[in-house]
């Protein structure tokens, strides 16, 4: 399937395996009890600790877990989806938004 080259531009390569590596932190790192993760591309103009100290609170506690995330709100799943696969999963509302994730702090308890 051709992909057009603005939608790669604005999607990212998703195929690429660095995509993919937040979410094995935990097999390499099976000590850390929590993870701050940002992508490259990120300008810290302050402390990480603080970033990596911080406390959820239950308001972010989600089906017991623990969730913080940048909705593109103007990029929706369908957008990412229909990159690879023109079908959509029924499960899955077209409309939902993608997220950003590249500042993550992960808490590897419940990760």
């Amino acid at each position: 399937m051709a992909v057009d080259a603005g939608v790669t531009v604005e999607a990212g390569d998703l195929n690429a395996p660095h995509n993919f590596v937040r979410f094995h932190l935990g097999k390499w790192i099976p000590y850390a009890q929590r993870i701050v993760y940002l992508d490259t591309d990120v300008i810290v103009k302050g402390d990480v600790c603080e970033l990596h100290d911080s406390v959820f609170h239950q308001s972010h506690i989600v089906s017991g877990k623990v969730l913080a995330a940048v909705p593109r709100r103007h990029l929706p799943l369908s957008f990412y989806l229909k990159v690879f696969s023109p079908r959509m999963p029924v499960w899955l509302p077209s409309s939902a938004p993608s997220f950003n994730a590249g500042v993550m702090v992960i808490d590897m308890r419940a990760w």
